[in-house]
């Protein structure tokens, strides 16, 4: 075959191979779509040198060097035989400029004069040869020619939506250069991804979206739970972003789609899982520059939902990476700009949107309203609160949460049939219906379920209002410490069950002696900082049948060493039960402790409890922490009582307690040591005259504020009851926010007000108690005009030394209420020698009325 021949094949059969290889893009943001490519690796799979010198034959170039062409110039050679002018071949060769690194050309100033007029020939061949490389750290919303193909092989419609538009989308490997590789044989991880795209008219949506992944990145790289950003481009008038594709789905289509997890592992992960989610918050909150000329950065994703929580499988169903997504509402701003912030407030979706960014009507949907990040703290407790239903419930759970909301929401004529009905608030405060599906969800918990008692808390803190909300740091340190707690329960064994032990019909529930009957609908802020009491009966209370794993040993411990310790007297009062005026309030507040169905005969309770002494008990204290051998108790159901109310401790500072100061360090010690191990929340101290108080989870840092007072003056102890009573009056317990008691201390059936005082530099009063009836009467008096039970208060005074006058008034107080209009059973006293169990129950548990 002569050497003309050979080129004549050479060149049908490359015509042949390069149609052959042609893809069809399938780039949703063409106006011209299936543009077919030819992929680089089929050309140079096909153009080896046995090729190259057929076509060389061809074009009459058999001189030029075959090496050459591979080794830079193969595009090249491949563009100018598709359009026949194999002969300007050497032109191209002798520039450096020209050769395929350069591609694809744009304008022909460079070219040599021959070539030229073959420009618009060549310009309009070279793009099915250079489909566009998506390199790592190159896509920054790059302006792509309209010629130029993306080498999008495959798209899946995911979302059309009014302003923007999702695919899935393959892009072909050879063009896939947005993973760091060894070399250019190493495969990327993935070729799939999320192409978002939307018209330049909502272009403001893409740059949000787009500066907020951004900025994110740049302070401290990508975030395991937020989607990762690739980059993005501009073409054809369509503004594009490249994402991860998480395969999971949604976090909405997960619940619908997966069985709760009933292996105590499983509910674990799940949680642990999910949580993590706040984490992203953690970082847009709070975007640190590393320059001290900058000003910190704040972003506002303002749309979190769990349509935009993407699910990535992980090891087992309930162990997925949960992703935050779709940043199209973000707002980033300087946070100098954040206090006077008057950028309109980016309105996300209703449904998960907070009480403060609540807007209905044309003015309010106008005006420029000041946002800020605890909205997203907000939104995210609501996804929280949802996933915590489904962990118990299932789908059909969440389905009544939904209708319940619904319910209440379609009372609120603001509300009713507008994009807020279902939401989780009334326009200013958390939805009733919230705090009734957490009461179900904590009766109905699986028993062996470590973690969803910390998890409601948590929940309840991110739905607090605004001005008390905690930061995505702090929430952020509380999740650890619950899933650090499960985590090591789980690995001591300390609940030896499995997901086969107890089907759904044996949670908590159905162990009570009688089934919780729930209101149909709290009112509104109940169960998130405000006490409520449903109009029946109660069976036993959640608080004391589920005991701690962590509290057995105290528990079993505490009671042993008590039987050993010798009887104390105890100090004897008259309760009166309080009273009253109408059947259905009797109704509505009976059993407002609990109703619990353990046996409240005085005696036999009495003869239970613990009788120990302060001196026994801070010995059994020494003895724990040493390790020492001690006797074993016995049955710790009536201390697990604690855990229903708040804790006060009130201290008598003046001058005459001086010789008690000793006495009153070590009663406190010992009694803050029970008070916070059964109620596992924040203890207060205040006093009588030093300005000094503490609220605190920890009880060295309560201890270490009593160390640093002296008792001195006369106090008034009066004015030291009113200032703590005053804000449980019925105005206070309906505006949840506005007190620091009621944001921090949840689901209290009331309040527990310890009182250390001799009570002997009390003033004189009108009352003849030094004026101390007065307050306790004008908050009874209060509750029972908005009919709320009065044995919500609790007063507790232990009494150091032997002050006749002062003793005198106490017993007055404590055994004749009626003479200061006190309704019966909500004053104790207790000698500080007497029992501590009594000085922590008395003024409350009924089981400790002596007849």
């Amino acid at each position: 075959m002569s050497t003309r021949s050979r080129g004549t094949s050479a060149y049908s059969e490359f015509l042949r191979h390069i149609k052959k290889s042609e893809i069809s893009s399938d780039n949703p943001s063409s106006t011209s779509p299936n543009r077919p490519f030819i992929p680089y690796p089929a050309l140079s799979a096909y153009l080896m040198n046995d090729q190259i010198r057929g076509l060389l034959d061809y074009c009459a170039q058999s001189t030029v060097d075959c090496a050459t062409i591979r080794q830079g110039y193969l595009l090249v050679f491949a563009i100018i035989l598709s359009i026949n002018q194999g002969a300007y071949l050497p032109y191209f060769l002798q520039s450096d400029e020209l050769a395929d690194e350069h591609l694809p050309f744009t304008h022909s100033q460079n070219w040599p004069e021959p070539c030229t007029q073959i420009f618009e020939q060549f310009f309009k061949a070279q793009w099915r040869f250079c489909a566009f490389k998506l390199r790592k750290s190159r896509l920054n919303d790059t302006q792509i020619q309209d010629e130029c193909i993306v080498p999008i092989v495959k798209k899946v419609g995911l979302k059309d939506g009014g302003i923007s538009s999702t695919y899935r989308v393959d892009i072909h490997p050879a063009y896939n250069l947005l993973f760091h590789r060894q070399d250019e044989a190493e495969s990327s991880p993935t070729s799939t991804f999320v192409l978002k795209t939307c018209h330049e008219t909502h272009s403001t949506y893409h740059h949000n979206e787009v500066h907020a992944y951004k900025a994110l990145n740049n302070h401290g790289g990508p975030l395991n739970n937020i989607v990762v950003f690739h980059g993005s481009w501009i073409s054809h008038g369509t503004y594009n972003m490249l994402l991860e594709y998480v395969d999971g789905g949604t976090l909405t289509e997960f619940l619908k789609s997966t069985e709760p997890p009933t292996r105590v592992e499983d509910i674990v992960d799940f949680w642990s899982s999910l949580l993590d989610l706040i984490k992203p918050l953690i970082r847009m909150h709070n975007l640190e520059t590393v320059s001290s000329t900058q000003q910190s950065l704040q972003c506002i994703h303002n749309d979190i939902k769990p349509d935009n929580v993407l699910v990535s499988p992980g090891r087992t169903s309930y162990q997925p990476v949960f992703k935050l997504a779709d940043m199209g509402l973000t707002t980033l701003e300087e946070k100098k700009n954040v206090k006077d912030a008057s950028s309109r407030d980016a309105q996300g979706t209703s449904m998960y949107s907070s009480p403060e960014c609540f807007r209905i009507g044309t003015f309010l949907e106008e005006s420029l309203l000041k946002e800020k990040p605890s909205k997203d703290i907000y939104a995210l407790g609501c996804v929280y609160s949802e996933a915590a239903v489904w962990t118990v419930l299932g789908t059909k759970g969440l389905e009544d949460y939904r209708v319940l909301r619904t319910q209440e929401t379609d009372n609120i004529p603001g509300l009713r049939r507008t994009a807020y009905s279902g939401c989780f608030h009334n326009g200013s405060e958390t939805l009733g219906a919230v705090g009734t599906m957490h009461i179900r969800i904590r009766e109905e918990r699986r028993r062996h379920d470590l973690i969803i008692e910390p998890v409601l808390e948590i929940i309840e803190y991110m739905l607090e209002q605004e001005a008390f909300r905690p930061n995505a740091a702090e929430i952020q340190r509380r999740i650890e410490r619950a899933i650090q707690t499960a985590r090591s329960r789980l690995r001591q064994g300390a609940l030896e069950v499995n997901d086969q032990s107890f089907p759904e019909a044996f949670r908590i529930s159905s162990e009570l002696s009688s089934p919780r009957m729930l209101p149909e609908l709290l009112p509104s802020g109940v169960g998130l900082g405000v006490d409520y009491h449903p109009s029946r009966r109660h069976s036993r209370s959640i608080s004391q049948m589920l005991v701690d794993a962590k509290s057995t040993d105290l528990e079993r411990d505490w009671y042993s060493y008590a039987n050993t310790a010798s009887d104390i007297a105890r100090s004897s009062r008259i309760h009166h039960t309080h009273q009253v005026n109408d059947d259905a309030s009797q109704e509505r507040f009976e059993g407002i402790e609990g109703g619990s169905s353990w046996d409240k005969d005085p005696q036999n309770i009495q003869d239970k409890a613990p009788n120990l002494s302060i001196d026994e008990l801070l010995q059994w204290i020494d003895d724990k922490k040493m390790r020492k051998p001690r006797s074993v108790l016995a049955s710790a159901e009536l201390l697990n009582r604690l855990d229903e109310r708040d804790q006060i401790f009130l201290i008598d500072d003046s001058a005459s307690m001086s010789p008690h100061w000793e006495a009153v360090k070590k009663a406190f010690t010992a009694l803050v040591y029970l008070a916070k191990f059964y109620g596992p929340d924040e203890i207060e101290l205040q006093f009588a005259n030093c300005r000094k108080s503490s609220c605190d989870q920890h009880r060295k840092k309560s201890l270490k504020v009593l160390n640093g007072v002296k008792p001195q003056g006369q106090c008034n102890m009066a004015l030291a009851l009113q200032h703590i009573l005053e804000r449980y009056h019925p105005e206070a317990l309906g505006n949840c926010g506005k007190h620091r008691i009621f944001r921090k201390r949840k689901k209290k059936s009331g309040v527990n007000i310890t009182v250390l005082t001799d009570a002997a530099s009390w003033k004189d009063g009108k009352d003849g108690i030094c004026g101390v009836s007065t307050p306790i009467k004008d908050i009874l008096e209060k509750y029972n005009e908005h009919r709320i039970a009065t044995n919500r208060i609790a007063i507790q005074f232990v009494q150091f030394g032997n002050d006749l006058k002062g003793s005198e008034m106490l017993e007055r107080l404590t055994t004749r209420p009626e003479e200061f209009g006190i309704a019966g059973g909500i004053v104790d006293t207790t000698p500080n020698s007497g029992n501590v169990s009594k000085m922590l129950l008395g003024a409350f548990d009924p089981a400790w009325n002596l007849k």
